[in-house]
């Protein structure tokens, strides 16, 4: 029996948009979050920079956890597997709820599919997985 990722058919879509779509992504993903997430949790923790970013991300979340907050982590780019992206309290996300957030996005948006890119729309899958899991901390 052949396992066929659940998100396969989200890949085959966010690999194959075009510029335009692209460019689309960041006002509709800003309705998207004001319309549908917000607020998404207490504490968020934003590491930016060159160097070093899944690093002292994974520090933060660890530390959260073990001080007994519920954390979500978005990390970009993934190592291994897509679903390293998005993890509560360590635990990798399933593609299944991956997919699942992706199908709640797009009923979200009620002009059709939703333009956007691989990463904006993990951001997005995140960010709808964190809110329905009612994490305390993430940490991006």
């Amino acid at each position: 029996m052949q396992y066929t990722d659940p998100l396969k058919t989200y890949f085959d879509r966010l690999f194959t948009a075009n510029r335009a779509d692209y460019e689309a992504a960041c006002p509709i993903s800003k309705k998207i979050i004001e319309t549908s997430l917000y607020p998404v949790a207490p504490k968020i923790i934003t590491v930016v920079g060159t160097n070093g970013k899944g690093t002292v991300s994974n520090i933060l979340s660890a530390l959260c956890v073990n001080a007994g907050f519920k954390v979500g982590l978005f990390t970009s780019p993934h190592l291994v597997n897509h679903n390293e992206r998005i993890r509560i309290n360590g635990e990798p996300m399933s593609s299944e709820r991956i997919a699942k957030a992706f199908d709640q996005i797009e009923a979200s948006w009620p002009e059709g599919p939703v333009p956007c890119n691989f990463f904006t729309a993990f951001g997005l899958a995140a960010l709808m997985l964190f809110k329905a899991e009612k994490v305390d901390v993430i940490v991006v």
